[in-house]
């Protein structure tokens, strides 16, 4: 079977990951696989030769199996990242952690890493922006807003803020990822509306921008943003 992110793995511990990675699976992102026991975590062949990236799904699960596996990607030099139901849910291995309330949340977390990283169009974002953007904090937030109509741009990207204002803000770094249909060319004057809601706040960021297409979409934009500190 053909990914989306050949170079991910995705593991799910409890129920709610288990839904998780169902939907997961629907979209061909990466392989999955629901771990239940401490048995899998020590697998030899738990990780293939090519992952990069290790994706630990836990919102009702055993801390100690996600855990394991993020502590053994760590130490294979794989990109730890755990997705936990909430912020108290330490995992020191992990290299960054999001938080999501569900696994339709959970779930939607991978899918838009991977829509990021495969689209096409003016400025690229590939799987090494991702990572270099993930390993500059141990928190991070994926944030997404959408528009169509006058001022799309804007709305779309003050709706992604919003979700998380105080996060994103004060982040350390921000990858933006802003998608149209490829025939609904941005105007100018969108482009610097841009930059007048990134304001001053976003002067002391490192900050990844990617202009990204899609054929799915219709005059709608939309912007997501990974924001890690």
């Amino acid at each position: 079977m053909e990914y989306l992110m050949s170079y991910v793995q995705v593991f799910g511990i409890g129920n709610a990951a288990q839904e998780a990675l169902t939907i997961i699976a629907a979209h061909n992102i990466a392989p999955c696989r629901h771990i239940v026991s401490p048995s899998d975590t020590r697998e030899p062949s738990l990780f293939r030769d090519d992952c990069r990236m290790a994706i630990v799904i836990n919102l009702d699960g055993e801390p100690s199996l996600a855990g394991q596996i993020l502590a053994t990607a760590h130490e294979r030099g794989i990109l730890a990242t755990a997705i936990t139901g909430t912020r108290d849910d330490l995992h020191p291995a992990a290299n960054t952690r999001f938080v999501a309330a569900d696994a339709a949340q959970a779930a939607t977390t991978v899918i838009e890493m991977a829509n990021i990283t495969n689209r096409a169009g003016r400025i690229n974002i590939d799987s090494q922006d991702l990572f270099n953007t993930l390993t500059q904090g141990k928190e991070a937030v994926l944030a997404t807003g959408g528009a169509s109509g006058d001022g799309r741009l804007v709305t779309a990207l003050e709706t992604a803020i919003n979700r998380d204002e105080e996060f994103i803000k004060t982040s350390c770094v921000l990858l933006v990822a802003i998608c149209h249909t490829p025939s609904s060319k941005l105007m100018a004057s969108e482009l610097m509306g841009v930059n007048e809601n990134l304001g001053e706040w976003a002067d002391d960021k490192k900050l990844i921008l990617g202009m990204l297409t899609s054929s799915e979409m219709s005059d709608e934009v939309r912007v997501n943003i990974v924001a890690v500190k």
